[in-house]
């Protein structure tokens, strides 16, 4: 399978690692045995698009960063049925693909498609066209330096790595973390390029808490923080989701993690998990183990590749 990966930057012919999701694809795209990475349109049998770049440029694109020639083309062409969409976008809408090409597209991945009222997950969103869901994963960086961290003991029983501000739930369960009266940390750590290399002080408070509480963003499902915390092989406690629901490889509560509905219940869940600890360990293991085998960058590419195996 010959693929083109557009990347329309003067400056870099492969995505740098802090364009995460895009760094991800390229990369497991070019170890993938079936795929053949090609540099123009007309030597692909699909062409595949990052974020917001099937529409580019957008208005936050600084054109002068830009290779017209490759955007004219990418305009010019004349098969849209083999664009390949890969839409991690946080807008629940399809504004990164013009109109009348739409319908035409061969395949369009999207994460964002729930509607939120409140904060809450109601509904996965109807459009005019086949949208195929797609979440994130954890990333290859992650995995690497876990493979390296030195764990030597817990230093929290929970942790919450919002501070509070904000909107949503982000605002409201560090308060409810900070009720437990046992050791917790509860704060954000941030640096300055969280999307480019591993922030360690954020990993290690994470690897050492026997409880992670987490939450997705008040308008939208998904995150890279939800996959981080699997990771560790910690109980994680998020709020409830549609989307993992509707995928080939489920979250399936209790299983992997533990969903809560509610500040109240969450408040619940965290003394009752401290206080069953086999049970706790044991869904904090198998979301790990589930999430290494089948929810990394490399497994959406794999998606991907399949979807378009289907269609050809």
């Amino acid at each position: 399978m010959k693929i083109y990966f557009f990347w329309p930057f003067k400056n870099q012919n492969k995505p740098k690692s802090s364009s995460t999701e895009s760094y991800e694809f390229y990369n497991a795209l070019d170890k993938n045995d079936d795929v053949k990475l090609v540099e123009s349109f007309e030597d692909a049998d699909f062409v595949i698009y990052m974020m917001a770049l099937r529409n580019c440029p957008m208005p936050w694109h600084n054109v002068n960063e830009l290779n017209m020639e490759i955007v004219n083309k990418m305009k010019e062409s004349k098969s849209p049925e083999r664009d390949i969409i890969i839409d991690y976008n946080d807008w629940i809408d399809t504004r990164n693909v013009p109109v009348d090409k739409l319908k035409l597209v061969g395949k369009y991945f999207k994460r964002s498609m729930v509607k939120k009222e409140k904060g809450i997950s109601k509904e996965i969103i109807k459009y005019s066209r086949e949208i195929i869901p797609i979440l994130y994963g954890i990333r290859s960086d992650f995995i690497e330096y876990d493979k390296k961290f030195e764990f030597i003991k817990y230093n929290y029983d929970v942790c919450c790595m919002f501070s509070g501000g904000g909107a949503g739930l982000r605002s409201i369960i560090p308060h409810i973390v900070n009720k437990y009266k046992g050791r917790k940390y509860v704060g954000r750590v941030d640096c300055a390029n969280r999307y480019g290399v591993v922030n360690t002080e954020y990993f290690k408070i994470l690897k050492t808490s026997k409880i992670i509480v987490t939450a997705n963003p008040p308008n939208w499902e998904g995150d890279f923080r939800l996959w981080e915390a699997l990771l560790m092989g910690n109980l994680v406690l998020c709020d409830k989701m549609l989307l993992p629901s509707k995928i080939k490889y489920p979250l399936e509560n209790k299983k992997h993690l533990v969903y809560y509905s509610n500040p109240e219940e969450l408040e619940y869940l965290i003394n009752y998990y401290m206080n069953n600890e086999t049970e706790r360990n044991k869904i904090a293991k198998e979301g790990r183990d589930y999430c290494l085998r089948y929810h990394k960058f490399s497994d959406r590419v794999l998606e991907v590749l399949s979807n378009i195996k289907k269609k050809s």
